[in-house]
């Protein structure tokens, strides 16, 4: 199936450019393959986008999607990967979950054509995974709960007595924990993430999930919201700005070539 894998692949990286073009002879090979299995962790609606796409492109492919979170998704690939039958073609996960794929083997390079218009840092220099496209971590309050003079201004407003309990976060946020310590320092980083814990924050999985409680009125804010989700759920989004902490820190969604 590695012509389909390219295929799926190229049509990623070109994501909203021109379609990619393999010419007759690598269009004839992928039709005889017929079938490609494509992982994702990012939202249905993403993820169908680029599936309608290469249909369109290739009609006589059956392309089986399959999404869920990024945990659960690296779970299912170690299994496979243990048990010496992977299913899947391509995959697209988190920047985290990414770099652990490719350290234990399980990617495959492809220096696609398009790797070129992408800058440093949004690409790996060995060819295992680009990034399509970067979202941002953003704080997300209920404005029917939380009054003008009480929205939170830093990531120190948050220990304030009011927030103790009403704080959602995603409970896998690595990457958010990771920036945020680089940012604050390490020091300062860690002293804040103590202080938070004793805020007894509110774990869950899946930030659309926190964005939707949040509207709901189960928290005040969520501290771990994507952008999109805060506009989706019809909560109010905040970017903090003006501290060495860069509040909103950008979370690759990367998509590996296998």
């Amino acid at each position: 199936m590695q012509i389909l894998r390219l295929l799926l692949y190229a049509l990623i990286v070109a994501w909203g450019c021109a379609a990619p073009s393999f010419g007759a002879e690598g269009k004839d090979k992928a039709d005889a393959e017929g079938k490609l299995v494509f992982y994702s962790t990012s939202n249905t609606a993403d993820a169908k986008a680029v599936t309608d796409g290469f249909k369109r492109l290739y009609p006589k492919i059956d392309v089986q999607f399959d999404r869920t979170s990024d945990s659960q998704l690296m779970e299912k690939i170690l299994i496979e990967a243990r048990a010496g039958k992977p299913l899947w073609d391509v995959v697209s996960t988190t920047g985290y979950y990414g770099y652990l794929l490719k350290k234990r083997g399980l990617l495959a390079a492809y220096d696609s054509p398009e790797r070129k218009y992408f800058r440093d840092g949004f690409k790996d220099p060995q060819g295992f995974w680009n990034s399509t496209y970067t979202t941002y971590a953003v704080f997300g309050y209920n404005t029917k709960l939380v009054p003008k003079a009480g929205v939170p201004r830093s990531h120190e407003d948050l220990l304030k007595p009011a927030w103790k309990g009403q704080v959602g976060m995603e409970g896998r946020g690595y990457e958010w924990f990771t920036a945020t310590i680089s940012g604050m320092g390490r020091e300062k980083g860690l002293s804040y993430m103590r202080a938070l814990a004793a805020q007894n924050p509110g774990l869950r999985i899946g930030r659309t999930l926190l964005a939707q409680l949040v509207a709901a009125g189960e928290f005040n804010g969520t501290l771990t919201a994507y952008i999109h989700s805060s506009t989706r759920s019809k909560i109010a989004a905040r970017r903090w700005t003006g501290s060495r902490c860069r509040p909103a820190s950008p979370t690759c969604i990367r998509w590996p070539s296998t």
